[in-house]
Parts: structure tokens; sequence; C-alpha cells
């Protein structure tokens, strides 16, 4: 079965700065992202984003 992905975005403004959540993006750019180190609810952060990246 194929699933299709469909890119998504919005932009929210915050009263700490704004902030753009998308989706799906491409491994190569999830890979220079940083994971916020109390991102805990599913891995450890680095775990998370080493199981995101295969």
């Amino acid at each position: 079965m194929k699933h299709h992905k469909t890119y998504n975005a919005m932009e929210l403004k915050t009263p700490k700065g704004e902030l753009i959540i998308e989706g799906p993006i491409p491994s190569n750019l999830l890979r220079d992202y940083e994971f916020h180190k109390d991102l805990v609810s599913f891995r450890p952060p680095e775990q998370q984003k080493k199981h995101l990246l295969k």
C-alpha cells in the first residue's frame, strides 16, 4: 500500500515569538533539527530523532 504524503504548514504567533508547524518534511531537513530535551512523551529526544530518520 502506498501512502501519499500531503505537506501542511501553519504559522502561530505566540508571546515568545512565531512558531511554524509543518510536515511531513524530508529526512535531510530533519537531520539538521535539534529536538527539545523535554520531548520525552514517546522516547528520549535522540532516540526519537533516530527512529524518525529511518
